[in-house]
């Protein structure tokens, strides 16, 4: 399930349409994402200090995971819809699926259309 409202999803969207045709203002091919503006409800929350084991610190772990999965989602259907190749870090999106804790501050997302 992606967990973006519909403003959200058009940034991203966005951002990784720029990065497709290599004028992303990060980078031409990549866009740099933040994992707090992926998460609906409070994206504050994601950088604020918590401990873990605690009430904030679980829901910051649940905040980070919805993000990293909505971020799979929607790169996947960007992948398939505009016939492209996406990296993240460097990686490809099955490759960083495993490892979606990962995601607590940024990645960086390169968009390479195929030919």
């Amino acid at each position: 399930m992606i967990h973006l409202s519909q403003y959200q999803l058009i940034r991203l969207w966005s951002e990784l349409e720029q990065a497709y045709f290599g004028k992303n203002g990060y980078g031409g091919d990549t866009a740099e994402i933040y994992a707090y503006t992926l998460h609906e409800h409070a994206p504050n929350l994601m950088s604020s200090p918590a401990k873990k084991g605690t009430f904030l610190g679980d829901l910051q772990k649940e905040c980070y995971t919805n993000a990293a999965n909505t971020l799979i989602q929607v790169l996947t259907l960007f992948e398939k819809e505009r016939r492209c190749d996406i990296q993240i870090n460097g990686v490809s999106i099955p490759e960083w699926e495993k490892l979606p804790e990962l995601f607590h501050h940024r990645v960086h997302v390169t968009v390479t259309p195929k030919k």
